[in-house]
This record gives structure tokens, sequence and C-alpha cells, in this order.
């Protein structure tokens, strides 16, 4: 006597496919997320090596940073060698590390324009007080940015007052949200930070995070 096969039944069937589907919801942006925190722990990296180039640059030129340019079209930055991407690189030696892994640009942006006259694309910004600052006239290098995350040459903070090194109340311009809601920092003396600091912020900074040499405690 053959033994009775039993199959699943539809309600079975949708049972498992229900449940299948709450798992994949669930766990895909846990997937996700933990990709983008691999690529966020690599862009660190590239961040790192660039501050310390910086530092190294630093040591070459009495203590002052590299220059950098200001609201300009790509054309003058590469004829003027004006920006941390070209001057730096005698230090790196590696075109790659000026690319984050979450944003291969092929080009660069600087004065609303984009160019990929370089041969690489740049990920990231120069806060726009770090240009040929003397590293003395930082009065807490701990907490002040030189490069992170962006897709302009250059960015900056609301600045308003006397002490500050540039005037205006707007924000320009880095990718703050770049990394699981948040960006990488390169600091002054070094470190790198993954910070979610928002753009759309009106605070000029707090103790571990601003744009100027000048401090402000706010």
């Amino acid at each position: 006597m053959r033994a009775r096969r039993h199959g699943f039944t539809l309600i079975e069937l949708l049972v498992v496919i229900a449940i299948i589907a709450i798992l994949a919801a669930i766990l895909f942006p846990v997937f996700a997320r933990a990709r983008e925190r691999a690529r966020q722990t690599s862009c660190a990296s590239n961040l790192r090596q660039i501050g310390l180039a910086a530092l190294m640059y630093a040591q070459d030129y009495d203590e002052m940073g590299p220059r950098g340019s200001g609201y300009t079209a790509p054309e003058n930055i590469i004829a003027n060698h004006g920006e941390f991407f070209i001057i730096l690189q005698p230090y790196i030696q590696n075109e790659q590390i000026f690319t984050c892994p979450s944003r291969r640009y092929t080009d660069f942006q600087s004065g609303g324009e984009r160019s990929a006259a370089l041969g690489f694309g740049v990920s990231y910004g120069r806060n726009l007080d770090f240009d040929r600052a003397p590293f003395g006239d930082i009065q807490n290098p701990v907490g002040y940015v030189m490069y992170h995350d962006g897709r302009n040459n250059y960015s900056r903070l609301p600045c308003p007052g006397a002490s500050c090194p540039w005037s205006g109340s707007t924000v320009y311009s880095w990718d703050w949200g770049r990394h699981n809601d948040g960006a990488n920092y390169v600091f002054a003396d070094g470190h790198v930070k993954w910070m979610n600091f928002q753009a759309t912020s009106t605070a000029r900074g707090r103790p571990d995070f601003h744009f100027h040499r000048t401090f402000h405690a706010d």
C-alpha cells in the first residue's frame, strides 16, 4: 500500500511567503547600513591620509596649511594649483585616496561647475577657513575641521561677527549625510571622526566641531 503524500496547502505557502517578506523588510536595511558602514570606514581611512598629508605639508612650509581657492572655475584651480587635491598629491601619491567609496565621482566641482580635467574624481571638500592657515592660529586643533565628505571644493558654516574669517549666515556646502546620516571629518590634529552634525543646523559649531580658527563655545 502506497504511503499518502502530503503537500503544502495554499494557506501554508502564503504564510511562509509572508514570513520571508517580513524578514526581508527587516534585514535588508540592516545589511545596507552594514555595507555603508564598511564604506564609511574606508572613507575615514582616505581622509586620515589626506589629513596626514596636510600636516606633512605644513612641516615643509613653516607650519602653514595648503592654499585653497574660493568660488572659482575649475580651470582656474588647475592652472593655479589652488586646491588640496592637487597640492597634496606628492605627499599621497595615490589619486584614488580622493575618491570616497560611497561617491565615486570622476570629476571635481568648483564655482558651480564640474571638470574631469584632473583625470580622477574628488569626493571631499575643504573647510573654507583652511586656506594657508597657520597651525599656530588654530585655537582648538582637536575640534577644527580641515577636510570632510563633500562634493564642492570648499564649505563653510555660518560665522557672523568681527572675529570670524568670513561673514554671512548661510551653510555651504558639504555632504553631511553621506554615511548613515552622518559624514567623516578630519581635524587639525590629524584624527578622523564620523559625526551626524547636519548642514541645516544654525549653530556656528560646538566644542568638538567647528570651521573657524577663532573658537566659539556655542
